[in-house]
């Protein structure tokens, strides 16, 4: 395994001081027939290529999916549940993207990085969400308790694990009948647990259960009619930052920071 195989010096945006207006995506009628479009971050000091993005620790609910038989390509579903500023963030990235895919001339639906998922427990049923990420063990820093790893990801027990990745996408891929948004894992961190993954999920779904369901005070008298609520909201982050360059973890200096593209796949896309 190829350790930062690009060498790639990334800016990562801090999840409390990300500003959705700061998300740029400039598309036209010519763009919108290319198979790739470039998305931005750009403040009054900084224009950086792609949206960099560290998440907070969490357990999976599944293993990752391998997506070849090399077994250096895989795909990892990203619960969403425990900080909702990092979920924010990107129901914020899906709202302004439809809007602007929606001022364009254009047949293409967006599909949202955002998704929708089961998980029953004591025989009741909770919704929540999660995104996919893509993992190339060839361009991924991957540690486990704080040494490099470059085992099968697909042998390990992910119910005595907790993760912190390093996410980014870089701009809007195009299928035949829709544009995503291709997020990538850069960087892998892994820490052994002693941790009862039953229990903890227990213990997670019935403090987000309020935030799933309506409030008694809220529901219709129709019980049977009243609709589920998403433990995230949609709305966007407070502008007013007192100071700009604290809103990120800085590796470079440059007034323009340019990270280049990882090869284009769309293989396996829409999986």
């Amino acid at each position: 395994m190829n350790i930062n195989r690009f060498n790639i010096n990334h800016t990562i945006v801090k999840n409390d001081k990300f500003n959705i207006d700061n998300v740029k995506c400039n598309i036209n009628n010519k763009l919108i027939q290319q198979s790739f479009i470039n998305i931005e971050y750009n403040t009054n000091i900084l224009c950086i290529d792609g949206i960099y993005l560290e998440t907070p620790t969490f357990s999976l609910f599944n293993k990752c999916i391998s997506l070849d038989c090399n077994k250096h390509k895989y795909i990892f579903e990203i619960p969403l549940l425990e900080n909702d500023i990092f979920n924010n963030i990107f129901l914020n990235i899906d709202k302004k993207i439809n809007k602007i895919i929606n001022n364009v001339n254009t047949t293409l639906l967006y599909e949202n990085s955002v998704k929708d998922n089961i998980i029953t427990i004591d025989k009741y049923e909770y919704e929540y969400k999660f995104i996919k990420a893509k993992l190339n063990t060839n361009e991924c820093t991957i540690t486990l308790d704080n040494k490099l790893y470059s085992g099968n990801l697909e042998e390990l027990d992910y119910s005595k694990l907790q993760l912190k990745l390093t996410v980014c996408c870089y701009g809007l891929c195009k299928t035949e009948t829709h544009f995503i948004l291709s997020w990538k894992i850069l960087k892998l961190d892994m820490k052994t647990i002693v941790l009862n993954l039953t229990n903890y999920k227990n213990i997670l779904f019935k403090k987000i259960s309020k935030k799933i369901i309506k409030n008694k005070e809220e529901i219709p008298d129709n019980e049977e009619t009243a609709k589920k609520v998403y433990f995230v909201n949609n709305t966007t982050n407070d502008n007013n930052s007192t100071n700009v360059i604290e809103d990120f973890i800085v590796n470079q200096d440059d007034e323009h920071i340019y990270i280049p593209n990882f090869e284009l796949e769309l293989e396996n896309i829409d999986s």
